[in-house]
């Protein structure tokens, strides 16, 4: 019996962490949403799968978990020795899958949404990029990562990593572009 509420406990205390995590990204996305947007993107496959593993397969693993082992608690001894295995494994791969959501999906819900308003961008994880302030965007060699180099509010160089998406590389270079015409015909 203590497995089973040992399981329990922790299958509550991870969706407890994962929806406080989910509560925060959604406030995030929906704040951007509200400003006053010039150009918007959003990663639809990304936007997509963290959807589905949101809001379907937590949710059914939750169920499933609490369920079995609500079943296992409040049943007789036959039930609880049929059951408790199954139980273990699902609660154990239900932490694992929570924790790990949490761990590696903060690297690419970065990317999620990304929008300009008022020459500014604003990123789903509270970083502001000053249109004007950014020096220069490349990729790392594997094309894991896109880094952006830019100018604080202290006018000190800083770098931005995102999970690189060739959509985000041409989001941000029309930026450069159009700031490079703008050098130019001053320069004229």
């Amino acid at each position: 019996m203590t497995k089973i509420l040992t399981g329990i406990v922790l299958i509550s205390f991870c969706t407890v962490l994962f929806s406080a995590v989910l509560v925060y990204i959604n406030l995030k996305f929906y704040k951007l949403k509200k400003m006053d947007i010039k150009r918007a993107y959003i990663n639809k496959p990304v936007f997509i799968w963290f959807n589905v593993i949101c809001y379907l397969i937590t949710p059914v693993l939750f169920i499933l978990s609490l369920g079995l082992g609500v079943y296992c608690y409040i049943g007789d001894e036959n039930i609880v020795e049929k059951f408790v295995l199954p139980f273990n494994i699902l609660y154990i791969t239900y932490v694992v899958f929570v924790l790990l959501m949490i761990l590696f999906g903060d690297k690419v819900y970065k990317t999620m949404y990304i929008i300009e308003s008022n020459e500014v961008y604003y990123f789903l994880f509270d970083l502001k990029i000053d249109k004007n302030s950014i020096r220069s965007i490349s990729s790392t060699l594997r094309r894991n990562y896109l880094v952006i180099s830019y100018l604080d509010s202290h006018n000190s160089v800083n770098t931005a990593q995102l999970k690189y998406n060739w959509r985000l590389k041409d989001f941000f270079s029309d930026n450069l572009e159009s700031k490079e015409k703008d050098l130019k015909n001053k320069g004229k």
